[in-house]
C-alpha cells in the first residue's frame, strides 16, 4: 500500500526504500509478543547493540588489512 505511494513521489528510488523498510512495521508487534510470551531478556538485546559495532570495525579492519 505504502509502495506506490513512495513511488509517485519517490520514483524508483522511493519504492525501493518502502519495499526495503515495509518489515519494520512488524517491530512493535514482535516484540509485544515476545514481551507476553516472556521471551525478551533486556541484557540479551543490549548485548546485540554492543556487538554490532564490534563487528562492523572488525570487518573494517580485516578489510584494510587484505586489500
Amino acid at each position: 500500500m505504502l509502495v506506490p505511494f513512495l513511488y509517485y513521489f519517490g520514483g524508483t528510488v522511493g519504492a525501493v526504500w518502502g519495499m526495503a523498510l515495509h518489515p519494520l512495521a512488524a517491530v512493535p508487534f514482535v516484540y509485544a509478543y515476545n514481551a507476553k510470551l516472556n521471551l525478551i531478556d533486556v541484557r540479551r538485546e543490549l548485548m546485540v547493540l554492543v556487538a554490532l559495532p564490534i563487528g562492523f570495525l572488525c570487518g573494517y579492519a580485516l578489510n584494510l588489512l587484505l586489500r
